[in-house]
């Protein structure tokens, strides 16, 4: 169930996502990214993890994989 103030749109949840990575100077972990957006209070986390593949997949934020595919670095393109 959404609270009032969540985010619901995948649309508006992409935004989140491009708009906090790119702020960032220097490419992200995954997991302190998701903690900066904090789910649960702005978006739910099932909807934020649905639509991160979804930019991954249409190549709007780039991985490098490090440390035999555990940790993931994350890149917004400009």
């Amino acid at each position: 169930m959404y609270e009032l103030g969540m985010l619901q749109k995948n649309e508006d949840i992409k935004l989140l996502i491009l708009f906090a990575a790119r702020s960032l100077a220097q490419p992200v972990e995954k997991d302190a990214l998701i903690e900066t957006i904090s789910p649960g209070e702005t978006v739910n986390y099932f909807d934020l993890m649905s639509v991160f593949d979804e930019l991954l997949e249409t190549g709007h934020i780039d991985t490098d994989w490090k440390h035999n595919n555990v940790t993931m670095f994350l890149q917004c393109h400009h």
